[in-house]
């Protein structure tokens, strides 16, 4: 069982910040491990963070890096997939079935929109890296 709170992740680093709380196992009520409770001020400084990342300029015009970094995701999720299955099921206390599931829908979800990520409707053409040239037929 890990010892230290798990902390946030916030802005790309990780904040040891919060009264520690205890993970409980729902099945068999013990104490699982520790982690960080949030606040109204983490929230909004996490909410903050992620509307300047989805709104920086340049990733929504590279289908590419959008792509690869979805395919990486999916990757590493298929490499700890028993790990995450073991976590859900002592977090949770789901059955290792729906854990199952659960993980193996977030690999293929990653995947499927990896690949979507370079469907741009319309004639695409991606002529270097980071730049996409798109023709659209209008009515």
């Amino acid at each position: 069982m890990p010892t230290d709170p798990i902390p946030h992740w916030i802005g790309g680093e990780w904040r040891a910040e919060g009264d520690p709380a205890p993970l409980i196992d729902p099945a068999s009520g013990a104490e699982t491990g520790t982690y960080r409770q949030g606040n109204s001020s983490l929230t909004s400084e996490a909410i903050g963070h992620a509307r300047r990342t989805f709104d920086a300029p340049g990733w929504a015009a590279k289908p590419r890096l959008r792509s690869e970094v979805l395919l990486a995701f999916a990757d590493e999720l298929a490499k700890r997939k028993d790990q995450l299955i073991d976590r859900i099921v002592l977090e949770s206390g789901k059955l290792r079935s729906e854990a199952t599931h659960e993980v193996m829908a977030g690999i293929s979800e990653s995947r499927y929109y990896a690949g979507l990520a370079r469907a741009i409707f319309g004639r695409v053409q991606e002529i270097d890296e980071g730049w996409t040239s798109v023709y659209a037929r209008e009515a």
